[in-house]
Order: structure tokens, then C-alpha cells, then sequence
């Protein structure tokens, strides 16, 4: 936790590894900033990467792993998933990556669905194969007053950009 990575071709590496955590981290001008293979459950908290020339966390055959306040700045592609399922990026901000996201099956048998929320991104720089999906979601926090005052039982509604009523 707390390392400050430059110029290396991979910043943290994850072979076969269940139950890890990296928090804090700064890793600039890499290849690929966290690569995960074959791993799971591993958690990532508050990690900066910047001016990678490949994905800036990449998983592969990786499950059940979260990112959290993890940023992105300039990178080929902020994560890369391939043949990786069940894994959250959360509350993260990504800028200057293009895809933000790609998601690739492997074969018939891995294929890739994970979940994006409540995380900052150029929605049109997402790939996907036609075996993967990205899930992608918002949550809000409504605090209803009148002078301020907190109005008990009050019901909030609210629609999207695309005028969708929920």
C-alpha cells in the first residue's frame, strides 16, 4: 500500500491469487498498471493510474474483484476484462482512456459480465463482444426538506438523460 510506481512494464502482477488487496497506489508511465490472472476476490482501493500504453487494470480469467476510487488517467484502456465475471469498479473516475472498458469472452465457456457504479466515463468508449455485458449504474441519495425541515415518507422521482422515468 502506498508505493509510487514509474517506468515499469507492469506495475502490480496477480498470478492465481485469492484475497489481496493493493490500496493507494500511484502508478505512472507503465505498460499495464495492475494485471490479474486467474485470480479472485482481490481489492483495490484508491490506486491512481497514469500514462499506461496498455489497459490500466487488467483482469484475465479473474473473478469476483473490486475497484474502488480507482482513476484512470491517459491509458490505452482503463480495464480490460477478458473472460473475467463478477467483478465491480465503483465510485472511480476515468479520463483519457479509450476504451474505458472492454469486455471479451474467451471461448464459449469464459465469458465476461461485470459491473460499473456510480463511476465517471466517456460512455461511448466501452467495448464489448457479443458474448460479454457491462452493466453499468447509478445510485442517488435524495434528502427531501421543506424549510429545512426533513419531510418524513416524501417519494422522489427522477428521469435519465434519455427522459426514462424511474
Amino acid at each position: 500500500s502506498g508505493n509510487s510506481i514509474q517506468n515499469a512494464s507492469t506495475g502490480f502482477s496477480f498470478d492465481g491469487v485469492s484475497a489481496s488487496s493493493a490500496e493507494g497506489n500511484s502508478i505512472s508511465d507503465v505498460g499495464v498498471g495492475v494485471l490479474a490472472i486467474s485470480s479472485t476476490g482481490l481489492s483495490f482501493r484508491s490506486n491512481f493510474v497514469a500514462n499506461s500504453s496498455e489497459p490500466a487494470f487488467e483482469l484475465i480469467f479473474s473473478s469476483g474483484s473490486s475497484f474502488s476510487q480507482c482513476n484512470v488517467s491517459n491509458a490505452s484502456a482503463a480495464f480490460s476484462f477478458l473472460g473475467s465475471s463478477g467483478n465491480l469498479v465503483e465510485d472511480s473516475l476515468i479520463d483519457g482512456a479509450s476504451p474505458a472498458f472492454s469486455s471479451s469472452a474467451f471461448g464459449s465457456e469464459a465469458r465476461s459480465s461485470n459491473t460499473v457504479l456510480n463511476s465517471s466515463f466517456n460512455r461511448s468508449a466501452i467495448y464489448n463482444d457479443v458474448e460479454s455485458e457491462l452493466a453499468i449504474k447509478w445510485y442517488v441519495r435524495a434528502n427531501a426538506t421543506m424549510y429545512g425541515v426533513p419531510v418524513e415518507g416524501a417519494f422522489v422521482n427522477m428521469t435519465d438523460a434519455w427522459g426514462n422515468y424511474s
